[in-house]
């Protein structure tokens, strides 16, 4: 009950605090300490002269409010976003401002309006913040700043107000907007707030115009020695891959088919259509291509999730080298099932492996045997094997033994937030350099030694 409590204030905190920043301006909020400082200090008139500061700063608020009684116009906005972002990268864009009234508009400001990013209760009390151990007993209870944290990473950046240029009667007029993502995944935005600051610059009368908008972040990436990827030799692929482009070798001619979309041009057997008077192709059984499979671990408790980020970041990387665009790389990973996703030669390019990781998330219920058995499903298949791990124990150890009695060469980093205890030994046959600890805020460096 105590805990709903203190939610529910938390909540209030929240609303109140948004409508102060967009309605009171950096010196009204001064002039606002100077008012509550004088009306202390004023209580007794006869032995001091703050009641005349009081009386002063409080007329002044008074014309404030006065002149903020007329919202500003309602402004048709729209932004000119890119389609992608990356996290800790500065994002660009136009905001551009449509007046539809008859007089020029002058010194508005605008402010970006994200969805409400306020977690329900039963996401408080579940979620931990990175390093909450470490708190008091109190601070845990209460949980403000589990909630400040909550709601930081919901609203996955930090805006400032934008200036926007004297629009003309029935005209419009663009202002720059610089923002830096904080969290990967969908950055939206559900409005804008146009503001008129009152003459003496201490409030500003406000109105919220609805104006929907999202751009996809993309996770940091790291980069990746062009030697990082292990293994180089063709594997065959039975049946072949759909709708890759510069194979490798075909073997055998299988049959003749009707053309499907999405069949590639050079497989069209042009003495078949002449005759049939349709589109015929060439059916072959089996091609070999360089593979590569590229394993994320999904298994994380909540509070590591920095290092989760950091080894999404690594896997971003690994799926953006110049050798994983060259060949079919398999982005294998858990979240409640088993997921894989094929990438390069014409399959899907590499923004769209970044868009998937984007949208990974730790599986607190996962069990990693369902990752690791579909992993040894598709190990004829691969040329090689990149694990980021987050962990290193006797059932990830059994995947990799398994893997090199395949055959399979293997490329191991586990990413930590310091050294591992009870580390499990490395599996036999296990060739120098195919196993690295990376540790958290260290990673590009350790990167640099494969």
């Amino acid at each position: 009950m105590l805990k709903r409590w203190f939610y529910i204030n938390f909540r209030c905190y929240y609303r109140m605090k948004n409508l102060a920043l967009r309605r009171v301006r950096p010196m009204g909020a001064v002039l606002l300490g100077c008012l509550a400082v004088s009306a202390a200090l004023g209580v007794d008139t006869n032995q001091t002269m703050a009641h005349n500061i009081f009386a002063l700063v409080f007329f002044l608020f008074f014309f404030s409010a006065l002149s903020i009684l007329y919202p500003p116009p309602k402004l048709r906005i729209t932004r000119n976003m890119p389609r992608y972002a990356t996290v800790g990268e500065p994002l660009e864009y136009q905001v551009v401002a449509e007046n539809p009234g008859r007089r020029m508009e002058k010194g508005l400001v605008l402010i970006e309006v994200p969805p409400d990013p306020r977690p329900g209760f039963e996401e408080l009390v579940r979620a931990r913040e990175p390093h909450e151990a470490e708190r008091n007993a109190f601070d845990r209870f209460v949980g403000y700043y589990r909630w400040e944290w909550l709601v930081a990473k919901k609203t996955g950046a930090r805006f400032s107000e934008i200036r926007l240029p004297d629009i003309p009667a029935r005209g419009s007029a663009s202002a720059g907007v610089t923002v830096v993502p904080a969290r990967r995944g969908r950055l939206r935005l559900e409005g804008a707030a146009v503001c008129r600051p009152d003459p003496l610059g201490l409030l500003s009368a406000c109105r919220v115009v609805d104006c929907p908008d999202e751009v996809t972040v993309l996770p940091k990436r790291y980069r990746v020695p062009e030697t990082g990827l292990p293994g180089g030799k063709r594997r065959r692929q039975a049946g072949g891959v759909a709708l890759a482009s510069s194979v490798g070798d075909s073997v055998e001619f299988v049959s003749l088919r009707d053309y499907r979309p999405g069949d590639p041009l050079r497989r069209i057997h042009w003495r078949s259509w002449a005759k049939a008077g349709r589109p015929v192709v060439k059916e072959c059984q089996e091609e070999y291509f360089i593979r590569h499979a590229l394993v994320l671990d999904t298994a994380c408790p909540p509070e590591k999730e920095a290092v989760f980020e950091e080894a999404v970041s690594v896997a971003a990387g690994f799926a953006m080298s110049s050798r994983s665009r060259e060949s079919l790389l398999d982005l294998m990973f858990a979240g409640g099932s088993a997921y894989c996703f094929t990438s390069g030669r014409g399959l899907a390019q590499a923004n769209r492996v970044l868009e998937v990781l984007a949208s990974v998330s730790m599986s607190l219920e996962f069990s990693f045997s369902s990752l690791a058995a579909q992993v040894l499903r598709r190990a004829a298949r691969m040329s090689g094997c990149v694990l980021v791990l987050l962990a290193w124990d006797e059932e990830r150890r059994a995947l990799v033994q398994a893997l090199l009695g395949n055959r399979v060469p293997v490329l191991v980093l586990v990413v930590t937030d310091g050294r591992l205890d009870n580390m499990a030994p490395l599996p036999a046959g296990m060739l120098p350099g195919s196993f690295h600890l990376l540790a958290a805020g260290k990673i590009q460096e350790g990167l640099s030694r494969l």
